[in-house]
């Protein structure tokens, strides 16, 4: 799907403005870069875009960003 030499960013925070510039600057410089807006919506991204970087808001309404970057390598073990 992505070329292997392209780094797979996801971005997630609550804020949509922060997540979405985010993502949008590392687009701008090469990454292909995801954004979403909570920790289920992470982990949902995750499964199919199979990022290689998490950046990730620590507080956040429902699910905390340190338990959707643990679901996620729960399902891409390799991205520890």
């Amino acid at each position: 799907m992505y070329s292997g030499d392209v780094r797979r960013v996801l971005v997630v925070d609550d804020e949509r403005l922060i997540s979405e510039t985010l993502a949008t600057i590392l687009s701008r410089k090469g990454y292909a870069a995801r954004a979403a807006f909570s920790g289920q919506e992470a982990i949902d991204v995750a499964r199919v875009f199979e990022p290689q970087v998490l950046i990730t808001d620590v507080v956040m309404t429902g699910m905390t960003g340190i338990e959707a970057a643990g679901e996620i390598l729960c399902f891409l073990p390799s991205a520890r």
